[in-house]
């Protein structure tokens, strides 16, 4: 636990010293939330301010704001350290050290998280719960779907932090995955609900969509928030990300056991 905290500490000097990076991503994200807000004005404004697949202006606004806070709370991108590592052969040095490769990136994975929450989840949900309170607005979100969305994105940091860990491995095999790095993030944008709610897909997409772990990770946890699920169908969610949890911890472990056999380093 005491290596847990060095590399959290770690993280968190490095954002502070280079702090410009974080601040820059969070403008990049702001603008983003604020470009589909305006999106989203216009249709609504069209359609005559009715319910689009059981969503208001006002939850399907804090939709965007929260899907897009809960995605940065959740993507810790450590596929991008392992395949920098790789390619300048500095990932052998882990295989030598008294912690392992896996527990490392676990450590700089929670010091990301904690400094993104401290410095930017906590501001913006400290701003909605100023802004409702003044306002009056009505979000629907009780103290429960509070409750059950911070469970459910625990779960999520987990399965973001395998799947990343999954894509990052094939650096072990292809040295350079750049174009991986792409196409992961486009897809998850569009298949875990963060450029718009899932249920916007046809019937049969959604179906295909709950049979993977991509459904649980973004979609989820923001429906629980806003109340779109039943109790039923909200302890269901848990059940199933735990069961993701477990099947992609066994295929990291075996992926993770068969890609050191395969590693070849340039540099280094």
């Amino acid at each position: 636990m005491k290596a847990m905290e060095i590399y959290i500490r770690s993280v968190w000097k490095t954002n502070l010293v280079y702090r410009w990076n974080f601040i820059i991503g969070v403008l990049a994200n702001i603008f983003h939330v604020i470009s589909m807000m305006f999106i989203w004005y216009v249709v609504y404004r069209n359609n005559g301010n009715h319910l689009i697949k059981g969503f208001d202006f006002n939850s399907l606004i804090l939709y965007t704001i929260m899907s897009n806070l809960t995605v940065r709370m959740y993507n810790s991108e450590i596929e991008h350290t392992i395949a920098d590592e790789v390619s300048s052969g500095q990932v052998v040095n882990n295989f030598i050290r008294p912690v392992s490769y896996f527990k490392r990136l676990i450590g700089e994975t929670m010091g990301e998280i904690s400094f993104t929450f401290l410095f930017l989840i906590f501001p913006v949900i400290f701003g909605l719960v100023c802004y409702t309170l003044y306002s009056k607005t009505n979000f629907n979100v009780t103290y429960l779907s509070i409750f059950f969305y911070a469970i459910t994105v625990i779960f999520s940091i987990i399965l973001n932090f395998m799947l990343s860990f999954i894509i990052g491995l094939a650096a072990f095999y292809l040295n350079y995955i750049w174009g991986f790095f792409t196409l992961k993030s486009t897809i998850m944008a569009l298949v875990t609900g963060q450029l718009f709610p899932l249920t916007f897909f046809p019937d049969k997409v959604v179906m295909i969509l709950k049979l993977t772990p991509f459904y649980y990770m973004n979609f989820g946890p923001v429906s629980i928030l806003l109340n779109q699920f039943s109790p039923y169908e909200t302890y269901r969610l848990i059940c199933i990300q735990i069961l993701w949890c477990v099947i992609l911890g066994i295929l990291t472990h075996l992926l993770w056991l068969s890609a050191q056999k395969y590693l070849t380093v340039n540099g280094g």
